[in-house]
């Protein structure tokens, strides 16, 4: 069941970045130079004017490859 609570939220997470930048892609503008960028890039682009999100972003990604 967590397995399939992990897929839908990368699923989701896919989806979202996919339609917000459906129109202009970063890659090819040049704010962005590898495609691996794109999840952060989305994150700062959306949530940047929230303060601690980019903490908790990346709080999330040091748990995750600890976990």
């Amino acid at each position: 069941m967590r397995l399939i609570a992990v897929f839908l939220m990368n699923f989701y997470t896919g989806l979202m970045t996919f339609a917000h930048y459906s129109d202009c892609d970063p890659l090819a503008v040049g704010q962005i130079t590898a495609t691996d960028q794109l999840l952060p890039f989305y994150v700062m682009d959306v949530f940047g004017h929230i303060k601690f999100m980019a903490g908790i972003f990346v709080a999330g990604i040091f748990a995750a490859s600890l976990g």
